[in-house]
């Protein structure tokens, strides 16, 4: 098989020629490096490529495999993670100056499952700073495969352009406000933050400990699912965790909605939310009502307090994370950063307690309605892929910006609900256009069989790289 059509597999369909041994291990990294090679010199979606580690666990996936020792579909296939997740004895930066040499002793708890299912780690993949305020002021930023000078979309952004331009099989990213949902929404990829509590966080910097979550980032609802079992349940390390049973994701793509009820929520469909992209979420919806699913108008309950209870829980929980560190290293930091977690330290005690009354009433909400319907569809994003430092125009400062952007993804984060963008078309200047599905909690077998339904119904897109 021919190099360019390796890369273009996606995980199921590749893991069934590594398990039959008709395309090794070895091949595959070395298949998937020369892609990066070639390709990411234009995207920078990649800080360390980790080409001697993959090809020495390339070469024991094939012993492994060869021996009869087949560990699933993982095993052999080239992952990346965000440079925020801890991988022992490499470069693990945080796209910060702060870690600029910091390697770290220990897997995070995510890369260790990846490898114990057999998935060999390719590299680390730039992101914002600290997860939270673009630029990348040690690599700068990665560029849109779908148009090198547009943004990747939040700060998961090399892994959604690694993803989206087939220089890895599949990644981990983190979704604070909407980091996982937003460039795979950008980059047509699909991106699923999965309930809190579902995945560990230990080994992963955080930037708001109840709102962080780590989850996959792919090219296919199949492997996003193929990921998600290798990574999810419960961790003794991280207090987090439910320790709730873990089911089969990839027997809930059954194809089939019909009887299934979803909301459609009005006040997702805003003045600020682009035309385009109103009309090809519409149309994902009419298709999905097509295949048989209930459709009906809804309201967010409290949704005018779901951003200023996000932003006060975001402020004083990044602020306290960041503050021993800006107090030694300020010097290192980004003006982006410490914009944005600074203001965090001068919210009074009281005004905390209220965020967080409000995050408990919107949640309350959220469960009520969820009860009524099985999902609900959204915009992922408001907006397609904007140009590259022009973030400035989507507000006036960075956290304007930012919160625009996290309107239709973080109430899922307040409320700890999964919530999965899938690619719903291009807009007229052939930009990536994301539908968001979310539903209750610790159900992902819902959301995924919902994305996987409109999956086989909307259309395949695939980066012109």
């Amino acid at each position: 098989m021919a190099t360019q059509d390796l890369t273009m597999l996606s995980i199921a369909q590749v893991s069934e020629l590594l398990r039959s041994s008709d395309v090794s291990p070895v091949e595959l990294v070395e298949t998937t490096v020369a892609r990066i090679e070639e390709l990411d010199g234009a995207i920078n979606s990649y800080i360390t490529v980790m080409e001697d580690q993959a090809l020495n666990a390339a070469r024991e996936a094939e012993r492994q495999i060869r021996a009869g020792d087949y560990l699933g579909p993982l095993h052999g296939v080239p992952i990346g993670l965000k440079d925020i997740i801890n991988t022992r004895d490499v470069l693990t930066t945080n796209g910060s100056r702060v870690d600029r040499e910091y390697v770290p002793d220990h897997d995070a708890v995510v890369t260790q499952r990846l490898v114990e299912a057999g998935a060999v780690i390719i590299g680390k993949h730039g992101c914002y700073e600290y997860a939270c305020s673009p630029p990348n002021p040690l690599y700068g930023p990665s560029r849109n495969p779908w148009d090198t000078g547009r943004d990747t979309g939040g700060s998961s952004s090399g892994t959604g352009a690694a993803v989206s331009a087939h220089m890895c099989f599949g990644g981990i990213g983190t979704d604070t406000g909407g980091s996982i949902r937003n460039p795979s929404g950008v980059c047509g990829i699909v991106g699923l933050k999965q309930t809190y509590g579902r995945v560990s966080r230990r080994g992963v910097f955080p930037l708001c400990w109840s709102l962080d979550h780590a989850g996959p980032m792919t090219r296919t609802v199949e492997d996003c699912a193929i990921i998600l079992q290798a990574i999810a349940g419960h961790d003794p390390g991280d207090p987090s965790t439910a320790n709730v049973p873990v089911p089969d994701y990839r027997q809930a793509l059954s194809g089939d909605v019909r009887g299934l009820r979803a909301g459609v929520p009005r006040n997702y469909f805003f003045d600020g939310v682009q035309p385009e992209v109103q009309q090809s979420v519409r149309q994902a919806i009419s298709a999905l009502e097509g295949a048989g699913m209930i459709i009906e108008e809804v309201t967010i309950p409290h949704g005018d307090y779901i951003m200023p209870a996000w932003w006060t829980v975001f402020s004083s929980e990044s602020a306290a994370i960041h503050a021993p560190l800006i107090r030694e290293k300020a010097a290192d930091y980004a003006h982006g950063v410490l914009n944005t977690v600074g203001p965090g330290s001068f919210l009074s005690s009281s005004i905390v307690f209220k965020g967080q009354q409000a995050r408990r009433v919107i949640t309350r909400g959220m469960n009520e309605l969820l009860q009524e319907v099985d999902v609900l569809l959204t915009p992922a994003v408001p907006m397609v892929a904007w140009p590259l430092g022009g973030m400035h125009e989507l507000g006036d400062t960075v956290v304007e910006a930012l919160t625009r952007l996290a309107f239709t993804t973080a109430a899922f984060n307040l409320t700890g609900h999964p919530a999965i963008s899938v690619p719903c078309g291009l807009n007229s200047e052939g930009l990536p256009i994301g539908l968001q599905i979310a539903g209750r909690s610790f159900d992902e077998e819902t959301v995924l069989r919902v994305a996987h339904a409109y999956e086989s119904l909307g259309p395949n897109l695939t980066s012109p790289l």
